[in-house]
């Protein structure tokens, strides 16, 4: 899950540099912030899920209406919360808590 220096990084580039072609310049972008480039994909989308951001045809703008939101607001950031405690339990499993979850997956 990215920290909140990292959207803090992203949300000041959108705004330093508009009009920013996400499609073609990814990966230019997740190495000029060192962010992974799957990484700044989910922040988009939690950017765009709160109205921070517009994209259209590809193309990456700061939304000039946008209003202060939490971050943890936005449904793809709460998921992403949700998969990562998921799994740090499925982790910390025993065998039997592992079978016992996949048995009970199975029979809903």
């Amino acid at each position: 899950m990215p920290d909140r220096h990292s959207y803090a990084k992203l949300f000041r580039f959108v705004k330093q540099y508009p009009n920013f072609n996400i499609a073609t310049h990814l990966q230019q972008l997740a190495d000029h912030l060192d962010i992974a480039s799957q990484t700044i994909v989910f922040m988009i989308q939690v950017f765009l899920e709160l109205d921070f951001i517009t994209v259209q045809d590809e193309v990456v703008n700061l939304n000039p209406n946008y209003r202060s939101k939490n971050l943890s607001s936005a449904p793809s950031y709460q998921l992403r919360e949700e998969q990562l405690e998921a799994e740090k339990s499925l982790l910390a499993s025993n065998t039997n808590e592992l079978v016992s979850f996949v048995q009970h997956c199975l029979a809903d």
